[in-house]
């Protein structure tokens, strides 16, 4: 066992990928209250300063980009004389070239995708279809099945990813735990006047988009759909990086704001609705946000949103790309306030369940003090 009043020495390390940045930043927000906790955290930028990252293959290729910047800074630490009981890892890129520091240093694994399931989507996370050789994707592979082999645990964001890890890559599931996207849910709290049922609210609708990638999230979707019949009643927020297109007078879009800052919190407090239909996505935050928010939520029938989003329940589910379905869900909840109320009622009783992040965050420190653990007393965990 740990020895008393000596801390854990844990390092956490991200990558630069929305959700999954979210995610580690989240995480931190528990973990810096741990005061038996010797924490450091390392973060990839989108653009990395070192020099190297600037020329072939590293600029064009950010597995191996990021994966050898990861590598080079996390050597550093070590060669100054700091150790880690444990280590956890947002994303494969960060760990993937972390060799010798995996066989010596239990890590953890949060993933919200695997390459399989990635693959279909690819086009669409990508500045260019990959143009892989054989050899190069032989390797990669390679690569991501030992890290799976040697990570001491894998925290998978939902079943579908739970299923892939095992199925496709053959993961024990004894070595996995479904820890979901979790919010701070002090932060993300019902709006009073939703708790009240204010009888004084406008007769407009409030929609909210929220997706950095605007096509991909399906944000022009959103705006073909705002144009059909029986939608003119609807204001549509837009929380994007950039807006594609000419949006009309009832179109409102707001760019460049912050994870859980005031003002991304003020925009889902005044909506009536949350609608993301992306073309591909997994377990997207913002989703759980809006849950948490007591909002219906309408997206697509990709990746892990069918398993948060049940159809019928709390929220809409409705096949990628159709408009006219899209148009027609936003038309019946527009016109049923009670609707709005049941579905986003049962949305956050499930947010309560499964993305507490008080509660997961508490599952995942314990995990990493658990493998310190077994590390200083030299057993393996069964």
């Amino acid at each position: 066992m740990k020895v008393p009043n000596v801390k854990y020495r844990f390092l956490f390390a991200s990558a630069p990928f929305s959700g999954v940045e979210v995610f580690l930043q989240n995480l931190r927000t528990v973990v810096d209250r741990q005061a038996d906790i010797d924490a450091t955290w390392l973060e990839l930028e989108i653009k990395p300063p070192e020099l190297f990252t600037r020329v072939p293959p590293f600029s064009s290729n950010w597995t191996m980009k990021g994966g050898t910047v990861m590598h080079n800074r996390i050597r550093n630490l070590v060669r100054s004389g700091l150790q880690f009981d444990a280590a956890l890892f947002n994303h494969i890129i960060p760990p993937i070239f972390l060799l010798n520091f995996r066989r010596s240093v239990p890590i953890v694994v949060s993933l919200d995708v695997t390459p399989v399931l990635m693959a279909p989507y690819s086009r669409w996370y990508l500045d260019r279809p990959p143009r892989r050789s054989r050899v190069v994707k032989y390797v990669k592979e390679r690569l991501v099945r030992s890290l799976y082999d040697e990570a001491a645990r894998i925290l998978p964001w939902s079943d579908l990813v739970f299923q892939s890890l095992h199925v496709n890559y053959g993961v024990p599931t004894s070595r996995m735990q479904v820890i979901p996207p979790s919010i701070d849910l002090s932060l993300w709290s019902l709006p009073p006047r939703r708790e009240c049922g204010d009888a004084q609210r406008s007769k407009r609708t409030n929609v909210l988009f929220v997706g950095a990638d605007f096509e991909r999230k399906g944000g022009d979707l959103l705006l073909q759909a705002a144009q059909c019949d029986g939608l003119a009643r609807c204001d549509i927020h837009i929380v994007t990086k950039s807006c594609a297109g000419s949006p009309r007078s009832n179109v409102f879009v707001h760019t460049d704001l912050e994870a859980n800052s005031p003002e991304l919190l003020r925009l889902f407090r005044n909506a009536d609705m949350f609608v993301l239909p992306t073309r591909a996505d997994f377990s997207p935050y913002a989703v759980v946000e809006a849950m948490a928010m007591g909002l219906p939520v309408i997206t697509t029938s990709v990746g892990a949103l069918p398993e948060m989003v049940r159809d019928g329940e709390n929220g809409f589910v409705v096949p990628p790309g159709n408009v006219s379905m899209l148009a027609d869900r936003m038309h019946t909840l527009c016109g049923d306030r009670q609707m709005r109320q049941r579905m986003g009622d049962q949305g956050r009783i499930a947010v309560e369940a499964h993305h507490d992040l008080e509660t997961n965050a508490g599952i995942v420190v314990d995990l990493m003090k658990r493998l310190a653990n077994e590390k200083t007393a030299g057993r393996r965990i069964p």
